[in-house]
């Protein structure tokens, strides 16, 4: 196992907590992408999505890795 740890982590909510409780247990559509893995580091942006096409939140997190090699 490679060791790694979350360095930072930001995340915006974009939706009340009515437009949240209106969504009930309506699934949600989850995207991640990272963008380099370098020295040890990565960086990946996410974005929650309701079923109606309603941005509801977006992440941005920096990570650290031990490199095995």
């Amino acid at each position: 196992m490679v060791p790694f740890g979350t360095v930072s982590l930001t995340s915006y909510f974009h939706a009340t907590e009515d437009d949240l409780k209106s969504l009930g247990p309506s699934p949600v559509l989850g995207t991640a992408e990272a963008r380099i893995f370098d020295r040890g580091f990565h960086d990946q942006s996410a974005q929650l999505w309701s079923e109606g096409g309603r941005l509801l939140a977006t992440s941005h997190q920096l990570v650290y890795f031990r490199d095995p090699a």
